[in-house]
Parts: C-alpha cells; structure tokens; sequence
C-alpha cells in the first residue's frame, strides 16, 4: 500500500496551454488507483531525469510529450481497460485509446519504442536515441541515483 507523503514534486513543464499537459494529468488521476503521492512522485522524477538526459546529448524530443510518455510509463500495471502482453505494452495501448482524438502530429515509432523498451536493463540494438534516454532515466530512478549516466 502506498504511504502519503509530506509533498508532491511538481515538475518544471513547458509553460503553456499544450494539451499533452492537462491530458497526462487526467488520465494518470483517473487510472492510478493510489491515493498517495509516490506513483505520481515517480513519474514525476522520471520526466526529469529523461529530459536532463535529452538535453545532455542535444535531442530535441518535446517535453510535453515526454512529460506524457513518463506519467504512462507504468500505468499498464493498473491500468483496467487496456490490453497487451505485458505492462509496457498496455501502458503503450493506453496512450493510443487516450490520445487517438488528440489528433497529434507525432513519430509514432519514437513513442512506441520510449514506452516498450523503458524497462529493459540492457541496451537494445537500434533503439531510438529518445528511448533510450528514457530507458536511462528509467535505470536512474530505480537504482536511486547509483547510476546516473552524466546526470
């Protein structure tokens, strides 16, 4: 059971009307089961450290979509709605049922690889650089900061 805890991190996100922002924010509110403020807390450090990332090797990949991408990462854990071999793979279907009217102009290979392959210890041949940026980050936060990749 997920402890409270004494403040919520709020995330430096681009400033702004962007719809990813509010839609990010709705979704995981609505999905997330957990009262507590740690499974947002975790989201919330891992947009950090996966734009750190970004930005240390020059990758221009929009923070509002980022910021999305790691507020998903794990919803396919809880997520009740969505079907897929495996969390990444529903948190992934998630994103897909809850942005299909967004009408968004996205590389949908980049977003599909940051959400299949976040989890995976090693490094995966051809991966897209964004994901794995975001397959660093994901590393980071679970090590507690042991690795930390330039960060």
């Amino acid at each position: 059971m997920e402890q409270q805890t004494d403040r919520v991190i709020h995330p430096v996100v681009p400033k702004g009307d962007h719809i990813l922002l509010g839609h990010a924010d709705k979704i995981f509110q609505e999905t997330s089961p957990y009262k507590g403020d740690g499974f947002r807390n975790h989201c919330y450090r891992l947009f950090h450290f996966a734009t750190m990332l970004m930005e240390h090797h020059g990758l221009q990949f929009d923070r509002s979509l980022c910021y999305m991408i790691a507020m998903f990462h794990d919803l396919g854990l809880v997520s009740e709605k969505d079907n897929g071999k495996n969390y990444p793979t529903r948190s992934y279907a998630l994103f897909r049922r809850t942005t299909v009217d967004l009408k968004l102009n996205l590389d949908h290979d980049v977003v599909r690889e940051c959400f299949l392959y976040n989890h995976h210890a090693l490094g995966w041949p051809s991966l897209c650089p964004e994901a794995e940026c975001l397959r660093k980050a994901v590393q980071v936060e679970h090590s507690r900061g042991v690795l930390c990749f330039w960060l």
